[in-house]
């Protein structure tokens, strides 16, 4: 929970990636660019693993390997469930993209979609930050017992999300053809598609403050059989039906679908838990 140090390496890591990136790129093309990037993310490492003794040290906690066992309900309850959303999801957003990719004209209407995605990803910045951190002061007050206090949270985190991703989207919306005039000229063809992704960016917005109390239980097994498989299930189906028949737009509407049965199934999830 030292966000300081968190800032810190965020921006040391992010600089790092911008700048690496883009001079492999500028050297090598492409190879040089996913060096670069590469590069990074070891040096992310470093720079992670560093900050993490310093903050160890000052803070009197010890970390020693044999002491694992005693962590072994937490990694089977948790962080494995937790491992397996990421093997879910990743492939499944993979797959949906090679849909829309191996159809005719297909590159472009991919990277159509990427610009369009793009800012759905510049919305969810700051609702990303928000979850982080309240994430962190929901553990706190379920840990102290305060009830109250952590339902009072709970919900200003999630109208504080709800209003800073709707505001988000209706400002990017607005300046949509502007914004993708960025890309280039032939981008403003995108503006349908980023309309749709505003809509997915509201409900993922708000998946992710609701998904909170599922964290804060700890039922990650049921997040991962009832919200995650259910939903990019559907996002990989609606893919599959809609890419062929409307290209980019069709995709972006499936990330709607995935977006609303996540919301969905997480507030199913909470209304189970009281």
């Amino acid at each position: 929970e030292s966000f300081p140090a968190i800032g810190k390496a965020g921006i040391a890591t992010g600089t790092l990636y911008v700048v690496l990136g883009a001079a492999g790129g500028q050297v090598a093309g492409v190879d040089g660019a996913l060096i670069g990037i590469a590069v990074s993310a070891l040096l992310q490492f470093c720079i992670l693993g560093t900050l993490l003794r310093r903050e160890t040290g000052r803070r009197g906690i010890s970390i020693t390997i044999p002491a694992l066992r005693q962590e072994r309900e937490i990694l089977l309850r948790f962080y494995l469930p937790a491992a397996l959303n990421g093997l879910v999801t990743l492939p499944a957003i993979w797959l949906a993209n090679a849909f829309l990719a191996r159809e005719v004209n297909g590159y472009e209407q991919l990277a159509l979609f990427t610009a369009a995605n793009s800012f759905r990803i510049v919305v969810l910045f700051l609702p990303n930050i928000l979850n982080t951190v309240g994430m962190s002061v929901l553990n706190n007050q379920r840990g102290a017992g305060d009830e109250v206090r952590f339902r009072r949270l709970f919900w200003s985190n999630l109208a504080v999300t709800a209003a800073i991703a709707s505001v988000g989207a209706i400002g990017v919306a607005i300046a949509g053809p502007l914004l993708l005039k960025m890309f280039g000229p032939v981008f403003t063809a995108a503006y349908p598609i980023l309309l749709v992704l505003m809509l997915a960016a509201i409900a993922e917005g708000l998946a992710m403050a609701v998904f909170q109390i599922i964290q804060s239980h700890g039922f990650i097994w049921s997040a991962l059989f009832g919200v995650v498989l259910p939903s990019y299930g559907a996002l990989v189906l609606t893919a599959a039906l809609l890419a062929p028949q409307s290209g980019a737009l069709g995709l972006a509407w499936a990330y709607v679908v995935c977006w609303s049965i996540a919301l969905a199934a997480n507030a199913l999830l909470v209304r189970r838990l009281g």
